[in-house]
């Protein structure tokens, strides 16, 4: 059975399609011990990646997945990934087991879990950090080796470092992690991966953090090739789903990128497949029509609303000056925008953000061609 025309939920099974190089990569990764900050937009898939090497880990590897989502203190997220590693079973209950042994003397249940981090996390953060250090050395035998992967941890570090009151609990977390992974002792037996819907370089830029996480090696999840776009279009038609003409499908792909972002294809190929067409009435202008209602489909206010939240000051200001730049006059030499923009420190974070996190892309050379990623986020921006 081949995949399925699935936009919005991460994917699995045959759905999870066209990445099989990038799980190599992420093995290979993990094999020579990097722990990794897995660097994409939204709607990439960076969770559907997480999900799958859960389901399908190397031999001798046990893989946690934990997604802080919704989580708003350095408790609730440290209760999250101990619930996770004691559902587990194997060596993520051991692990699970030896450190609420440690804060506790005992086994906890329930609702009580939380209550107990929360208390010891009170009398001695850096005790706690040490008790869940020693828990994974501890729980770990010979052959043992876990991989924790985090999801939406950016957004909780953001949160904490939002509000005054709880900045130190954002230090507290990353401290805690990077104490972990930098334990020679546990070289080899643990790895760490992270991901979000939020870059972290930029929010730890803009709270002098950078230093808590320098330690993960950045893992790109880019947009699909035009080859597995096309191959993905027919296995879509050999289904019986939707087919597309060749001319058709240069449209879609004129529409949503020459390298699409996965999701946004999708959601314009359901758009097509909502019609309830025959193949043949399927028309050029259909397409533009089903692309133009997926802008608004497919989510991309959060580029518009992040800036604010991982740029400050005149930051914001300039990100905005650059994107309707080039939405006025296309693609810009790199020079171009320097000269107008100035050379200033603000000026030059905004560029970074705006291409680390996806907004823009450019070209190799000593003066790139900055451009937006994709059609999509152009057309967007050029209507915001």
């Amino acid at each position: 059975m081949g995949p399925k025309v699935r936009a919005g939920k991460p994917v699995t099974g045959t759905n999870f399609y066209g990445r099989e190089k990038k799980v190599t990569e992420f093995w290979k990764e993990i094999n020579n011990g990097n722990n990794l900050l897995l660097v994409s937009p939204r709607r990439l898939g960076k969770t559907s990646l997480m999900r799958h090497v859960e389901a399908n880990p190397q031999e001798g590897w046990t893989v946690v997945f934990s997604n802080l989502e919704g989580k708003t203190t350095a408790v609730s997220a440290i209760t999250e990934i101990i619930s996770k590693l004691r559902q587990k079973g194997g060596l993520g209950e051991r692990i699970a087991s030896g450190f609420l042994k440690a804060i506790d003397g005992a086994e906890i249940q329930g609702f009580g879990l939380s209550a107990k981090i929360r208390e010891a996390a009170q009398d001695d953060w850096d005790n706690l950090s040490t008790q869940f250090e020693n828990a994974i050395a501890e729980a770990t035998k010979k052959d043992d080796r876990l991989i924790l992967i985090i999801d939406e941890f950016p957004i909780i570090i953001e949160k904490l470092f939002s509000n005054p009151d709880t900045a130190d609990q954002a230090v507290s977390l990353l401290q805690l992690f990077r104490k972990i992974r930098t334990d020679t002792n546990l070289e080899d037996k643990f790895q760490m991966v992270v991901g979000g819907s939020i870059g972290l370089k930029p929010v730890l830029r803009r709270n002098n953090a950078t230093a808590d996480a320098n330690d993960l090696k950045a893992f790109r999840i880019g947009p699909w090739s035009k080859e597995i776009a096309l191959a993905f279009m027919g296995e879509i038609a050999a289904s019986g789903e939707l087919v597309l003409s060749e001319e058709l499908q240069e449209q879609v792909l004129a529409r949503t990128g020459q390298e699409p972002i996965p999701y946004h294809l999708q959601t314009v190929l359901d758009g097509l497949i909502s019609l309830e067409k025959r193949d043949e009435e399927i028309t050029v202008d259909d397409v533009e029509a089903v692309w133009r209602t997926a802008i608004g489909d497919v989510e991309l206010d959060h580029y518009r609303e992040r800036l604010s939240s991982v740029l400050e000051g005149d930051e914001v200001a300039l990100a905005e000056e650059i994107l309707a730049q080039i939405v006025q006059n296309g693609p810009q030499l790199r020079s171009s925008l320097t000269e107008t923009l100035g050379e200033a420190k603000p000026a030059k974070i905004a560029l970074r953000m705006l291409l680390e996190d996806g907004y823009l892309v450019e070209e190799a050379g000593d003066d790139p061609m900055v451009s937006f990623a994709n059609p999509m986020l152009a057309e967007f921006w050029r209507l915001y």
